[in-house]
């Protein structure tokens, strides 16, 4: 379950309360509305405000918002993937290589495991100018 807590100055906790089921492993605002990512039910899963994406067997672990739309990085299906969700669209799915995941840093640079190898690339315009 992704949780929220809020605490007072001095560091008691006042509320608790649970936001969504699911694992969240990023988090980012986008539009006024919280974005998470991570897995639900062990599928790559992405939620903003009350729209949400679940994909196979999975998880997300960045998330970098693109003015009208969201890249989520992560790994799906044991190979590493960028996903391309945009207001209104079905999800499209970028497989980049088997057995590792990557970090959508921004627009052109993603950082990832291949096997055991780290791995830096620049995807020049691959994706749609924020």
């Amino acid at each position: 379950m992704v949780n929220s807590f809020r605490f007072s100055r001095d560091g008691k906790l006042l509320r608790e309360d649970t936001l969504f089921e699911g694992i969240a492993l990023t988090a980012r605002i986008w539009k006024g509305k919280l974005v998470l990512g991570g897995y639900r039910g062990g599928n790559f899963w992405v939620r903003a405000g009350d729209s949400e994406a679940v994909l196979g067997d999975g998880s997300v672990t960045s998330i970098l918002p693109l003015g009208k739309g969201l890249l989520a990085g992560g790994e799906l299906g044991g190979k590493a993937v960028i996903v391309e969700i945009a207001n209104g669209e079905g999800p499209k799915i970028r497989e980049l290589w088997e057995n590792g995941w990557i970090e959508v840093l921004n627009n052109g640079l993603v950082l990832g495991v291949m096997g055991t190898a780290m791995v830096v690339l620049s995807l020049g315009n691959w994706f749609p100018a924020p």
